[in-house]
């Protein structure tokens, strides 16, 4: 259901002038960029779609972390839909249209779903049955931006590293 944009492979994503680059980080602040990212999350999701909106700020206690917990903060909102279930975790596909620090993890945890491992924001350190997957399940898929020299809508997309795959290939779907 989203309309159809001229895709790169993410090597293509370069700027090569100083206008150029100008122009991108324009379109980065004023969040005119789309920004898709693909997490496993541990659990079930229930909702098929849904949006976190809550604020995000340095955790108080903890200052190595971030925190939806506070009515303080800095406004933040996640998107997501569910790609695909396994049994005992959901990979999502996450739009965000703020870029805090942590956003993904800390929303997605704040519902009572973190990401695989990320035991910061609590993900257990071990999985039985599975080796360690010694990074977080967290991947920059797809941005949208519009070229500065023509106005192009154009949509780079990053294939799921070999790592993650062949990790979350090792899960069973759910039925």
């Amino acid at each position: 259901d989203l309309p159809s944009f001229p895709t790169r492979r993410s090597s293509d994503l370069v700027a090569k002038q100083d206008a150029a680059h100008r122009a991108l980080a324009a379109q980065f602040s004023g969040r005119q960029v789309e920004k898709v990212y693909l997490a496993l999350v541990h659990g079930t999701v229930k909702q098929e779609r849904g949006r976190i909106e809550r604020p995000i700020a340095r955790d108080p206690v903890h200052r190595t972390r971030m925190t939806a917990r506070l009515d303080a903060g800095r406004a933040a909102w996640s998107e997501y839909r569910v790609v695909q279930r396994f049994q005992g975790f959901t990979l999502l596909e996450v739009r965000i249209g703020t870029g805090r620090t942590h956003q993904i993890r800390v929303h997605v945890s704040s519902i009572g779903h973190p990401v695989v491992g990320d035991t910061l924001y609590g993900a257990p350190a071990n999985i039985e049955g599975m080796l360690p997957l010694g990074r977080y399940f967290l991947h920059a898929h797809r941005i949208r931006f519009h070229q500065p020299s023509s106005g192009e809508a154009i949509e780079v997309i990053s294939p799921l590293p070999p790592e993650l795959a062949e990790w979350m290939g090792r899960l069973a779907p759910t039925v």
